[in-house]
């Protein structure tokens, strides 16, 4: 399977993403690997991922960074494609992983974190349900990222960009 460097990342094997409740990791398996090549084992700490022709995958294996909920988590094999699914629920909601593993195998960037969480299909609030306060922060934000599109500020460079999530009392 190889190492953490060449595992994780746009050209590894693992690619993972996450939404407000769940983890998941797609893992290319070799399009020869059967459902009894793989086995898993998962506790609300730790993931252990074997397989027939290497035993425990060390760079796959070991404490993970944050709880999930190992009784609601699920994993499934496509043969066509020799992928693994694997679909971790959060222990909390508010969790987020900055990487799967203890160790940081696969970690991410805050910018690569904040694009999971816009990219997944979530419901929301409809934007005239927010109280005023969120409709104010959520109208700096779009001129803030306004200004770092026009390329006038950067996200590095602004120490003051913060992302704020605000709950409407009445629902």
């Amino acid at each position: 399977v190889g190492d953490a460097k060449t595992c994780f990342g746009a050209n590894g094997i693992v690619q993972w993403t996450q939404t407000t409740t769940t983890v998941e990791m797609i893992i290319a398996l070799p399009r020869e690997t059967t459902m009894k090549d793989i086995k898993i084992e998962l506790t609300d700490s730790h993931f252990k991922l074997w397989t027939s022709w290497t035993g425990c995958v060390e760079t796959l294996s070991g404490a993970l960074s944050r709880r999930v909920k190992s009784s609601e988590s699920t994993w499934t094999f496509e043969r066509h494609s020799g992928e693994l699914h694997v679909i971790l629920a959060k222990d909390n909601d508010d969790t987020v992983f900055q990487s799967i593993f203890e160790r940081g195998q696969g970690a991410k960037s805050h910018v690569e974190i904040l694009s999971d969480f816009v990219h997944a299909d979530e419901p929301y609030e409809d934007s005239d349900d927010l109280s005023i306060e969120c409709k104010t922060l959520l109208e700096e934000l779009k001129l803030r990222h306004a200004s770092v599109v026009r390329g006038h500020t950067s996200i590095d460079d602004d120490h003051d960009f913060k992302v704020t999530v605000c709950f409407n009392e009445n629902v």
